[in-house]
């Protein structure tokens, strides 16, 4: 124990001193010259080119970087919160990772929005994808490059190669205007124009609730349906009103359907969908929401026989299935359902019941993720009853999740641990924390509701497992060991308008952010529970288990490849991406 300052310190001394000398032999080889073209607000990669893909070769090269500082292990809160000081300080490791797989040249993409008048359309959301890439509707999704119009309704990108890239502007939650399969120039900043509908005033005005009722509206845009059992676009909420009146501003000749609900006792009153005319003003009608009445409806069940399409199943697993009911008309119900199976299952086991117009015509749809869909025709529907339709539930094995049984956790020498009120277990999926687990079984009670073949055990901030997925029989045997962390470099960051830069563990498994101050290996301390969600200079990564780890690094939801990292037990590492 008294010779652990001095390794500290000498380990803190050798990374300062590797990062300085890497830092200076990185200046004097990236330094180079720049285009004078540079985005507003961007900090941009410059100096000769390092190796690129064919369509980057070319690209011209935004203004020069400021190159931060190595972040070191305690570093101040507002660099690297993770480092902040604490009462153990962490390890400083001499191991560094480098890897030269950040673009040195972008291409210049300017969006110009205009509206339907031609004055510029100024705050107006501009997102750029990858030609092909789904919208995210209205939620920004901040690996997608996004910008804000400016006055002049400009929106300036440095985008990833020439293309092609989908353009679109967001006016309305309800409609999206796109330039498809756009080329960006690579020796020139290339200039779009986008064009905004006309937006029309439309009054909506409520019948049939009393003066003063408050009530909302919802409303639904004509795009094509979406997902793999074709459900329909969402609905999205326009707002809400206590007066008999609501006025929203719409795009002209949208094809919109409207719904509304209010809160009039005793169950409420709604309103049915119906498709909003180009008039300037809509009579919404509202009528008082009654308890189901099962003499108009019909319990309809549809019962599930999980099958191969190939090969075998595992004996215990689960799969997402999306289901879609077509009636005679316009009207859909979808639903979407986790279908869980396990030896000896009985087959109501794999039943989702809904609540049905009774004597409906129509269509009854189901496809579970990654396999091929199976229709029926709905039978008779009387009313009041309930109806069984089978049914096979046509799976893929590789997109089957096999379920946990029962997780046995032991440490580096093979002990087991327990959880208890003094000793919790953590445990994270690929995407998410799942919780702590604070008893005996309440491990194995959480692990079963997983949907995950990456499952990640921590017992406090440094003692952490490998991703493992279910065993197929019997418990599954997890090892928690010490663990390390890595912070990033990052000497040259991306322009902001390419959009996040974001790590992501190939083995599918748990990347968490350390935002807090990290505890000393072996005192007390909890893993942080907020996954990664995009990384720059000082963002410190993990638990992580010890040893080599391949991330996968992307930009503007674009990957650039992966980088193999080494991570050192009880230690902190860097990570430079360059």
């Amino acid at each position: 124990m008294g010779r652990r300052p001095t390794r500290v310190l000498a380990a803190v001394v050798a990374l300062a001193a590797a990062f300085v000398a890497g830092w200076v032999a990185g200046r004097a080889a990236d330094v180079g010259p720049v285009a004078p073209f540079a985005a507003d607000g961007d900090v941009a990669s410059a100096g000769p080119p390092r190796p690129l893909a064919p369509d980057l070769a070319a690209a011209p090269r935004l203004g020069p970087p400021a190159e931060p500082a190595v972040p070191a292990p305690n570093a101040r809160p507002d660099v690297a919160p993770g480092l902040a000081p604490s009462s153990g300080s962490p390890v400083a490791s001499a191991s560094t990772t480098a890897a030269a797989i950040l673009p040195a040249a972008w291409a210049s993409l300017t969006v110009r929005v205009l509206r339907a008048d031609g004055l510029p359309a100024r705050g107006v959301l501009v997102r750029v994808r990858r030609a092909g890439t789904a919208t995210t509707g209205t939620d920004e999704d901040e690996t997608t490059p996004h910008r804000v119009a400016d006055d002049e309704g400009r929106a300036v990108f440095a985008v990833l190669g020439t293309g092609p890239f989908d353009v679109d502007a967001l006016l309305h939650p309800l409609e999206e205007v796109r330039a498809v399969g756009v080329r960006a120039a690579d020796d020139r900043p290339t200039e779009v124009e986008l064009r905004l509908p006309k937006m029309v005033e439309v009054v909506f005005r409520a019948e049939g609730l009393p003066a003063g009722e408050a009530w909302q509206l919802m409303l639904q845009g004509a795009r094509e349906p979406v997902g793999s059992s074709g459900a329909p676009a969402p609905w999205e909420y326009l707002g809400g009103a206590a007066s008999p009146t609501f006025r929203a501003r719409l795009p002209e000749g949208a094809a919109v359907t409207a719904r509304g609900w209010a809160s009039l006792p005793p169950h409420g009153a709604v309103c049915d969908p119906f498709a909003v005319p180009a008039a300037a003003e809509v009579v919404v009608p509202f009528r008082p929401r009654r308890p189901p009445d099962r003499g108009t409806t019909t319990r309809l069940t549809l019962r599930l026989v999980p099958e191969a399409t190939e090969g075998t199943l595992p004996p215990r697993g689960s799969v997402i299935v999306d289901t879609l009911l077509e009636f005679e008309g316009v009207r859909r119900k979808s639903n979407q359902w986790t279908i869980t199976w396990q030896p000896d299952d009985p087959d109501d086991r794999h039943d989702v019941t809904v609540e049905v117009p009774a004597g409906a015509k129509g269509s009854y749809r189901w496809q579970a993720r990654g396999g091929p869909p199976d229709e029926v025709a709905l039978p008779d529907l009387p009313p009041g009853g309930s109806v069984v339709v089978r049914g096979r539930l046509r799976v893929a094995p590789a997109t089957a999740v096999v379920s946990f049984d029962t997780v046995a956790v032991e440490d580096e020498r093979g002990a087991a641990i327990v959880p208890s009120e003094d000793r919790s277990v953590w445990a994270f999926t690929g995407t998410e924390s799942a919780g702590a687990a604070n008893a005996p079984d309440a491990l194995d009670r959480l692990a079963r509701e997983l949907r995950t073949d990456a499952l990640t055990l921590a017992t406090d901030a440094w003692h952490v497992s490998r991703a493992v997925g279910a065993a197929t029989s019997g418990p599954t045997r997890v090892r928690v060991a010490l663990g390390g962390y890595l912070v990033v470099h990052v000497p040259r960051p991306p322009p902001p308008s390419a959009g996040a830069l974001t790590l992501r563990r190939a083995d599918g498994g748990w990347l968490g952010v350390r935002t807090t101050a990290l505890p000393g290996p072996g005192e007390p301390g909890a893993p942080e529970d907020q996954a990664l969600a995009s990384v720059g200079n000082g963002t410190v990564v993990g638990p992580l288990p010890a040893g080599p780890i391949e991330l996968a690094v992307s930009i503007g939801g674009a990957d650039l490849g992966p980088v193999a990292a080494t991570v050192v037990a009880g230690e902190v590492s860097v990570l430079t991406l360059r």
